[in-house]
């Protein structure tokens, strides 16, 4: 029987008999003597949803009324709801938070969530879970475009994408998706700007993608050697709009590979460690000095590493081993390119971080429900993430922002960026 699915999907502990319907929420049934719907409560709902005000709500069921919120017993009226992404409940916006960050950040399937509530007492249907993510992905929308304008403003940007499998059902089976980064992180030259991650959702891996990704993007990209990124590396009227800048961990790995397999010499592995070893040595300074670094250390180093790739290339014919170092050569410009700009790093691992967390999802959730569910997922990653590189706790986070943005002007959305908010 098939893993049940939902698109990308806990009510925490302290919950007591309630069955939460999509249909009927706001006429949730009580099996409580004293009316309350829901005891402790606090942690998870806003000042305006706590205990006294859901049991309004079951006193006035019980009473045979369809819905207490039409009957304004409660604080948080019918279109506040709406506003929050709410009109068929009272989730307070911790309870929503901790949904998406269950679901985005520690990998719980909303059908896992579920059976997590239903040990608790409270049974809330995936539909209601499902509605709630696709709500806060709406809502939080504009906050996402300004983390993606964030990222996109930066001199230098990393970019990598990872298949995801999408359920397809007119075929009967799932296809292949993608989902994209772009990490904008500046810590490693000393800069202040805070750090932020742009996730998009595409149901292929088209240039055009790529191209949607970066949107405005102007100055250098760290990425692999993607055939579908060579659009933004041409001159357009005499200037690149991106100048290409090539991973060395790339590099290394395929390199490694072999050596794995074949016991290839070690010594060319030695050296590129030797890159990395002064890489870490200047990690955090200002620009100038990591450039002076690299000067002096980093470019006879490669000059030299290169003349071996060269002699080497020649005599080991066309295996595995010369494909790993005809992969380095050909891309030596884009590979030497950050001894020329210390804003520059040598790799790009901070995608690939980026990509991470994705990774350990799949092994919770073997695949998106549709288009639409990758679309909300890529949302959601953008703000959980950019949470985290600014170590921020998300959920915390989460809960203030869903809290403000309804009533939040967006022309002053950069008040709601993760580094704006004081927890």
């Amino acid at each position: 029987m098939p893993e049940p699915t939902d698109e990308f999907d806990a009510i925490p502990r302290g919950f007591a008999g309630s069955r939460v319907h999509n249909n009927d929420f706001n006429a949730a049934a009580t099996h409580e003597a004293d009316g309350l719907i829901i005891r402790g409560i606090d942690d998870i709902t806003d000042d305006n949803t706590r205990d006294a005000e859901l049991g309004d709500c079951a006193r006035a069921h019980k009473a045979g009324l369809k819905s207490c919120v039409h009957r304004r017993v409660v604080a948080v009226n019918h279109t506040a709801c709406i506003a929050q992404g709410r009109e068929r409940g009272l989730p307070g916006p911790g309870l929503l938070a901790h949904v998406l960050v269950s679901k985005y950040c520690d990998h719980l399937p909303l059908y896992r969530q579920n059976v997590i509530y239903a040990r608790e007492g409270v049974e809330i249907d995936r539909s209601t879970l499902a509605e709630w993510v696709g709500h806060m992905a709406f809502l939080l929308n504009p906050l996402v475009e300004a983390i993606a304008q964030h990222v996109r403003s930066g001199a230098a940007i990393h970019a990598d994408d990872t298949p995801v499998r999408v359920l397809d059902p007119g075929r009967g089976k799932a296809r292949t998706g993608r989902l994209w980064v772009a990490v904008r992180d500046e810590r490693p030259w000393g800069s202040c700007v805070p750090p932020a991650a742009f996730y998009l959702y595409s149901p292929d891996r088209k240039a055009k993608r790529a191209e949607a990704l970066l949107g405005d993007c102007r100055g250098f990209l760290h990425a692999d050697a993607y055939s579908g990124f060579n659009s933004l590396y041409k001159p357009v009227n005499g200037m690149a709009r991106l100048s290409e800048v090539a991973c060395w961990a790339h590099a290394r790995r395929y390199i490694f590979d072999v050596h794995a397999k074949t016991k290839s010499p070690a010594a060319y592995l030695q050296k590129i460690g030797e890159l990395f070893a002064i890489e870490d040595d200047i990690s955090g300074r200002p620009p100038e000095e990591r450039l002076a670094v690299r000067t002096a250390l980093s470019v006879p180093l490669l000059a030299a590493l290169k003349t071996e790739y060269e002699k080497t290339l020649g005599s080991v014919g066309n295996g595995t081993f010369a494909k790993a170092l005809r992969y380095a050569l050909t891309l030596w410009e884009a590979l030497t390119r950050y001894t020329i700009d210390g804003r520059l790093d040598i790799c790009n691992n901070a995608a690939e971080r980026a990509i991470w967390p994705l990774a350990l999802g799949w092994k919770n959730w073997p695949f998106c429900g549709s288009d639409s569910g990758g679309e909300r997922a890529a949302k959601m990653y953008t703000l959980i993430e950019t949470a985290k590189l600014n170590d921020i706790d998300p959920e915390a986070y989460l809960r203030i922002v869903i809290a403000r943005i309804a009533d939040h002007q967006t022309k002053s959305i950069d008040q709601l960026m993760p580094w704006n908010i004081v927890l």
